[in-house]
């Protein structure tokens, strides 16, 4: 169903729920409206299913407001139950077939990582490490992705930072507790090659990585599987170096 389908659907059924609810029709539709009122909640409730969190563009204020209060109705009409049984029984069992096997697929792929460094990793460094996994797993290789750029950016600024209390004062907006954005990854890589905290071989993985990062959310390039679980085992190798004590 287009974007434009659901749209009008919605907009129909709005229609119909405001006879089915007025003094004079109240729960008094013919019978053809009874039909079409069935046939469109299941629609659009299918299309809910299918497609959560689709992007529909609508300048109407008031007709946002009305489509989400018949989207709220709609989804008070049904018990969760039916849901389940109709993904679990119905016709989309290719769908859970196929998810299974991809998500079954890429655990095999990841397995426990094992890193060699704990101290100074931190537990917001864990957190996100571990949304940039989720992020694949569950087939969001672009977030993966950008998750880990962000990481990286983070480590290599710290690591700076470290180094020489000069950087503290470039890459860092005091006034606004948090990083300069006028040093991206660009500029990092560049104080990392003049410091040496990355090696010939790292920091020709990390332009590998931005390379990737940049055509995923620029150009919109699709990653395959592994191209995306690499760049994050990638990322694994550039905290262990960097974190590291020598």
């Amino acid at each position: 169903m287009k974007k434009e389908t659901i749209n009008n659907k919605l907009d129909e059924l709005a229609d119909l729920y405001v006879d089915m609810f007025t003094d004079q029709q109240m729960f008094k539709l013919d019978e053809d409206k009874k039909e079409r009122t069935n046939e469109l909640m299941e629609s659009i409730r299918t299309y809910l299913i299918d497609y959560p969190g689709e992007l529909i563009y609508e300048k109407d204020q008031s007709s946002i407001k009305r489509k989400s209060a018949v989207i709220d109705l709609l989804w008070d009409a049904y018990d969760d139950g039916y849901h389940y049984d109709e993904i679990f029984t119905g016709n989309n069992t290719d769908f859970i077939t196929n998810f299974a096997g991809a998500y079954i697929k890429k655990a095999k792929m990841v397995r426990p990582i094992f890193f060699s460094v704990k101290k100074n990793i931190g537990k917001e460094f864990e957190i996100y490490f571990k949304e940039a996994i989720q992020s694949w797993l569950y087939g969001c290789k672009h977030a993966s992705i950008i998750i880990c750029n962000s990481l990286l950016e983070d480590l290599i600024r710290n690591k700076l930072c470290d180094l020489d209390a000069n950087y503290a004062q470039k890459l860092f907006d005091w006034k606004k507790m948090k990083s300069n954005p006028q040093y991206g990854m660009k500029e990092l890589k560049a104080f990392a090659r003049k410091e040496k905290v990355l090696s010939k071989h790292l920091l020709k993985k990390l332009s590998g990585l931005q390379s990737k990062r940049n055509d995923a959310v620029h150009n919109l390039n699709t990653l395959s599987d592994e191209e995306a679980y690499m760049l994050i085992m990638d990322t694994k190798d550039f905290v262990e170096y960097l974190l590291n004590e020598k």
